[in-house]
């Protein structure tokens, strides 16, 4: 009997290790939910900070999912988003207060795991 694959699955498969100069352990998958999902639009206040957030989290993630330095992974966003913003903030400057950015993150890293 042949395996029967979900499309989710293959959707993964087919994407396994994109951008791999900046990302490790599919990366850009966990990455790529998380833009589409919890970083604020283009225009809207926020952005950077929560670029910045969501960065510090995959790079310092015991599960290493970026491995590349801020302003290399800065560099490929800005060109790969046709976006522009001078840098990424430190870890403090965009400590969640109130919880939000952590509980996103980690229903962010929830359906990735259950997506690889």
């Amino acid at each position: 009997m042949p395996k029967i694959e979900s499309k989710s699955n293959k959707t993964l498969a087919t994407n396994a290790n994109k951008h791999s100069e900046i990302f490790s352990n599919n990366g850009f998958e966990l990455f790529n939910y998380i833009l589409e999902n919890h970083i604020k639009q283009k225009e809207k206040r926020g952005r950077y900070a929560d670029l910045s957030f969501y960065y510090w989290s995959m790079y310092n993630s015991a599960e290493k999912y970026i491995h590349q330095r801020p302003e290399v992974f800065k560099n490929w966003f800005c060109k790969e988003y046709t976006d522009s913003f001078e840098k990424i903030k430190t870890i403090n400057e965009v400590n969640d207060t109130n919880g939000n950015r952590k509980k996103h993150y980690q229903t962010s890293l929830d359906w990735f795991k259950t997506h690889i």
